[in-house]
């Protein structure tokens, strides 16, 4: 089986307000010709501890927002993605990091 290429991550708003309440939100896309999984557990967890539950989900993109994010920030977003055919479903996860102006993928 070819493997499925990984869903995308963006940080789409970074208020750049006081470090009390500085926001981030983020947006998973599937890939092309995939969907996500609404039925299945979607969640980004925050640096090893705290796991946050979208603020937004559809089949074509789900949406995460993050009060108080105070670079750096590492987390991990855990989604499933079907093919459009529901022929397959699989977990898949990235391991990333905010650094305040830039979203990187951390290194394994």
């Amino acid at each position: 089986m070819t493997p499925i290429p990984l869903f995308t991550i963006a940080v789409i708003i970074a208020s750049h307000a006081p470090a009390k309440t500085r926001a981030l939100t983020l947006a998973a896309k599937p890939p092309a010709g995939h969907h996500f999984n609404l039925k299945a557990p979607m969640r980004m967890k925050i640096a090893e501890k705290k796991s946050i539950k979208p603020a937004s989900a559809t089949k074509d993109e789900i949406r995460f927002d993050v009060v108080n994010a105070r670079p750096p920030l590492p987390f991990k977003v855990t989604l499933y993605v079907c093919d459009d055919a529901n022929k397959y479903c699989v977990k898949q996860q990235q391991d990333l990091e905010w650094d305040g102006s830039e979203l990187r993928k951390k290194a394994t």
